[in-house]
C-alpha cells in the first residue's frame, strides 16, 4: 500500500493503462497478461455451464476441450484488433455478461436434473423445493454477475466515448463545453466568438 501512496502520479499512470490510444510498446505485456487471466475465468464459466446443462459427470476429455478451448477462443476474441486496453477490456465485460447470462438457464436445467420423483411424498417435496431453491439462487446470481458487467461495459464504452471527444486536436468551448477544433475562431454549437482565453 505504500508504494501506492508514493507512487508519483498514479491518476496519470492509471489514465494510461485504459487509454484506447496507441501505447508503449511495454504495456502490450499488461494487455495481454489480463487477456491471459480473462480467458481463463471464461474458460472456466464456459466449462461449467456446458457441464451443467450436458453431463452428470464429465469425461477427462471434456474437461480439456470445453475449459482450455474456451480459455484460448476468449483470449484470442478479446485482444484481436484491439487498440488499447480500454477495447479489450469492453470485450471482456461483454462476454463476461454473455456468459454470465447464460448461467440463467444452466442452473435451472440442473436444478429440474436433480429433483427426484421416485420415494414417498415427502420425500418427492423436498427434492422439489431443494431443487427450486438451488435454481433460484443460480438466476439471482447469474442476473447478479450479468448486471455488473454491464454496468463495467457501459462505464469502459463512456470512457472511450468521452476520451475521443478531446483527442485529435479537439478542445472544449469555455461557453458550452462541447467539442471544437483548437484552432476554431467561433463554435459551431453555440455561435459564440473565441480567443484563445475561451478555450480549454
Amino acid at each position: 500500500m505504500a508504494f501506492l501512496f508514493s507512487f508519483p502520479d498514479l491518476p496519470g499512470a492509471l489514465t494510461t493503462l485504459v487509454t484506447p490510444t496507441p501505447y508503449p510498446e511495454h504495456m502490450k505485456f499488461l494487455k495481454y497478461l489480463l487477456a491471459f487471466v480473462f480467458g481463463a475465468f471464461a474458460g472456466f464459466f464456459l466449462y461449467l455451464e456446458l457441464t451443467m446443462i450436458f453431463f452428470t459427470e464429465p469425461p477427462g476429455w471434456w474437461i480439456f476441450l470445453s475449459f482450455f478451448g474456451g480459455w484460448a477462443l476468449s483470449t484470442h476474441w478479446v485482444v484481436r484488433n484491439t487498440g488499447g486496453i480500454a477495447e479489450m477490456m469492453s470485450r471482456s465485460f461483454l462476454l463476461s455478461a454473455i456468459l454470465s447470462f447464460g448461467f440463467t438457464p444452466a442452473s435451472l436445467i440442473l436444478s429440474a436434473k436433480s429433483v427426484s420423483v421416485d420415494g414417498s411424498g415427502a420425500e418427492v417435496a423436498g427434492s422439489l423445493i431443494g431443487g427450486g431453491l438451488a435454481g433460484s439462487l443460480g438466476v439471482m446470481v447469474s442476473l447478479t454477475f450479468t448486471f455488473f458487467s454491464m454496468v463495467g461495459f457501459g462505464l469502459v464504452k463512456l470512457y472511450r466515448r468521452e476520451d475521443s471527444r478531446t483527442a485529435g486536436g479537439l478542445v472544449e468551448c469555455m461557453f458550452c463545453a462541447e467539442p471544437i477544433k483548437e484552432t476554431a475562431k467561433k463554435c459551431r454549437h453555440c455561435g459564440e466568438f473565441l480567443d484563445k482565453g475561451s478555450l480549454k
